[in-house]
């Protein structure tokens, strides 16, 4: 009969039922080897008699899970609720092919464009094509088969991509990976890597050979810059990677972490190190040998670090432009810490190459080196305090920051201005990334105006309510009665699904014109 009706998986799994054999595509994912110990300390035989099954760990438990859940199906076989299943579960638990689907009417269809269907007309169809022996005992292959494991495992998040073996190691990020094309601050990292470098070894070439304290102490802060670059670039490329099933909500909190490990880098060498030696350096009588190359030097150095401070500039003003925020207020609030604290180490560069170059004209003009051991103290003492206010916006930015209080105020007065919203409460955002961010709130909605806009009922009297009149007075039993509440109920659990999936399209609309690509809602019924 299966193969007749062109059911070729269900006519191999009984062939194989019949030879004693397993294929290959059927193994159970829920065998004792692949779960982790935690997963057997509950009673699982109490579990199944008392209908709340969840998985096993013995044949005799998945026997027993398997005869509780035929007995359900068959009941379901007899009297259907008024729920929807989807186009993948009918054509998987009811053998019905596409082109039986295609008869029946779709409810609405999922943000996973898949379509649902009433269980009601699904069992009917099934009905007229197979006996209801027929339609259990296929209902027990696909349970039998392990196939229904699969269907439970794909609804975590990420493990389709575990099934399709599509899950990539951080290795293969390390150095290239983008997402939607977007450089998200790495061109300006890129970019600085290679000015810094050959920066910093003609800053230690000229350091060691005029033995000047400032510039001593910029050579150590272009050391720090040049390590920060390499591992906050490499930090850009694993925040891009795509989320998966271990981590859900992405990577982008690691651009924070690395920005933060770096902060500390530039603290210690490109700060404290040389802040000490130009303290001690200011009670001694340092000569430098050529102060000309020393000017020449800084000068060069200026030359080159005003460009980088230029782009990193741009660019922060871009993005304070696009998020709605002065400059200041960016630097201060703002979630891209990599580009922010690009632009900042440029501007320290900046300065620095300017006290240096005082430096060495006040040298030359009187010959005393306390003017350099000064230069020194100042160079040093401005990386740790840039550094130090990296650390603290850090730290505040890995705990977690909400979105800005106007752009809460104004998603809660959208929201509440729906007709079939009552109130919202409990709001909570947080930035989980330059361009990811979650909204989490709890929705009070309107039943009212909710059952009118499913029964159109805007006004009575009206041709919607005399046909409402019409189905009530049509009720004769109490087995009638109970059928026409259970399906206005599930009418109006689909309208309200309906409502959370609308009210969540004006959530993200607005969040995108906030510059914000990527969004994780959470919507709950208060």
């Amino acid at each position: 009969v299966f193969w007749r009706r062109g059911d070729f998986m269900s006519t191999g799994l009984m062939l194989g039922r019949l030879l004693r054999l397993r294929p290959r595509h059927c193994t159970s994912i829920a065998t004792p080897s692949r779960h982790p110990a935690w997963f057997y300390k509950r009673n699982y035989s109490d579990d199944v008699k008392e209908g709340r099954y969840v998985a096993y760990r013995s044949p005799e438990e998945r026997n027993a899970y398997i005869d509780l859940s035929v007995r359900r199906f068959r009941q379901q076989l007899h009297s259907p609720d008024h729920v929807q299943i989807g186009a993948t579960r009918a054509r998987a638990e009811f053998g019905l092919t596409r082109k039986l689907l295609g008869k029946l009417t779709e409810s609405r269809k999922h943000e996973s464009s898949e379509e649902l269907y009433w269980l009601k007309d699904v069992v009917s169809m099934a009905l007229k094509i197979s006996s209801e022996d027929m339609i259990v005992d296929r209902y027990r292959h696909y349970l039998e088969s392990g196939r229904d494991e699969r269907y439970r495992r794909n609804k975590i998040y990420g493990m389709n991509q575990v099934e399709k073996g599509q899950i990539q190691s951080w290795w293969s990020h390390l150095w290239f990976s983008r997402k939607d094309n977007d450089p998200q601050g790495a061109d300006v990292v890129r970019i600085a890597i290679g000015q810094n470098s050959a920066i910093c070894v003609v800053k230690l070439g000229v350091a060691f050979y005029t033995g000047s304290y400032a510039v001593f102490a910029d050579a150590m802060h272009s050391v720090a810059d040049v390590i920060n670059a390499l591992y906050r670039y490499v930090g850009i490329n694993l925040a891009t990677r795509d989320p998966d099933y271990r981590h859900p909500y992405g990577y982008e909190r690691l651009r924070y972490v690395f920005t933060d490990r770096s902060s500390l880098v530039l603290l210690g060498v490109g700060g404290l190190y040389p802040l000490i030696h130009g303290i001690q350096a200011l009670s001694e009588q340092q000569e430098i040998s050529s102060p000309s190359i020393m000017g020449i030097l800084f000068v060069i150095v200026g030359a080159l670090e005003t460009p980088a401070l230029i782009r990193s500039y741009q660019s922060i003003r871009e993005k304070a432009g696009r998020a709605h925020l002065s400059l200041l207020s960016y630097l201060r609030y703002g979630n891209d810490m990599i580009s922010i604290t690009t632009f900042a180490e440029c501007t320290l560069g900046v300065l620095a190459a300017g006290a240096g170059v005082l430096a060495t004209i006040l040298y030359t003009q009187t010959g005393d080196g306390w003017y350099d051991a000064v230069a020194s103290v100042f160079i040093a003492s401005t990386v740790v305090a840039g550094s130090g206010v990296m650390l603290s916006k850090n730290s505040k930015v890995l705990v977690g920051e909400t979105l800005p209080m106007k752009e809460v105020e104004l998603l809660v007065f959208m929201i509440e201005g729906e007709e079939t919203v009552a109130s919202i409460h409990d709001v909570k955002t947080e930035v989980l990334g330059v361009d990811t961010v979650r909204f989490k709130a709890e929705i009070e909605f309107n039943a009212e105006a909710i059952t009118r806009k499913i029964k159109n009922l805007h006004s009575i009297p009206s041709p919607e309510s005399k046909q409402l009149l019409d189905e009530v007075s049509q009720i004769e039993s109490e087995v009638q009665a109970e059928d026409w509440i259970m399906k206005n109920n599930a009418l109006y659990q689909t309208a309200l699904s309906t409502e959370l999936q609308r009210i969540e399209h004006i959530i993200k609309q607005h969040l995108q014109e906030a510059n914000f690509k990527n969004f994780y809602i959470d919507l709950e019924l208060w």
